[in-house]
């Protein structure tokens, strides 16, 4: 059975620089990694370097072509013999890191099982959250984050602390996401959710770190937040 995948960037469809690096997301993690490949409008493979990022549930292929890409040039994303999707390049390439402020809120969140919600007119109505068949019990964290500002697309990168507590911004992200209504979510409250993550649980507080980065690796400052396990909320924020 073949994993399922998602082209992380460029978006299917986009315009990208020509420095541009693609990353597919591959919700296995315990598949073997697929062939993933760059190809040109001819159909001949780009020479590029792979990097493959692993994080509870989620595989992440990065590929940063070796050369520059042509101006004005239609490429193909492969997986195996299937299309991921495709970009066509500009002529610019990027080389500007994207303007970042940072975190403005973080919060750690286990839900209850149960809430209560107001209808429409008014009354209240008492939710199970248990009798839903994507309800997962798990923590997640929420972060408000402000606004990056760049001429490509943004994603945000998150760094997690080794066993000695020390976070390796220097090197790759341990993954990527891309915000929604001005938040990045870390773990899932869903189980229909195929992105995972479980958040350790003998330490107090986690300290992590995010940076926004574009479609050509282009990295903003990264922020550093501190996460308090021991305090988790039992709702998102608003």
């Amino acid at each position: 059975m073949r994993p399922e995948f998602q082209l992380v960037s460029p978006q299917d469809g986009t315009q990208a620089p020509r420095n541009t690096r693609v990353r597919v997301a591959i919700f296995e993690l315990g598949s073997k990694a697929p062939a993933i490949s760059l190809r040109d409008a001819d159909g001949a493979a780009v020479a590029a370097k792979r990097e493959i990022l692993e994080l509870n549930g989620l595989r992440i292929v990065e590929l940063t072509p070796k050369r520059t890409l042509t101006a004005g040039s239609s490429f193909e994303v492969r997986v195996g013999d299937e299309s991921a999707g495709s970009f066509t390049t500009t002529k610019l390439k990027d080389r500007a890191a994207p303007v970042w402020k940072g975190v403005a809120v973080a919060t750690f969140v286990k839900e209850d099982k149960t809430a209560t919600t107001t209808s429409p007119d008014g009354s209240k109505i008492r939710i199970i959250r248990t009798e839903s068949t994507c309800f997962r019990p798990d923590p997640y964290a929420v972060l408000e984050i402000e606004e990056a500002q760049d001429d490509s697309l943004v994603l945000f990168g998150v760094w997690f602390p080794d066993d000695k507590g020390k976070l390796h911004t220097k090197a790759a992200p341990l993954m990527y996401l891309y915000p929604k209504d001005g938040r990045l979510s870390l773990g899932s409250n869903s189980i229909c959710d195929p992105i995972q993550f479980a958040f350790p649980t003998v330490q107090r507080k986690l300290k992590i770190a995010v940076a926004a980065i574009d479609v050509a690796g282009n990295r903003s400052k990264v922020a550093t937040v501190t996460l308090d396990l021991r305090k988790p909320a039992s709702r998102p924020p608003e």
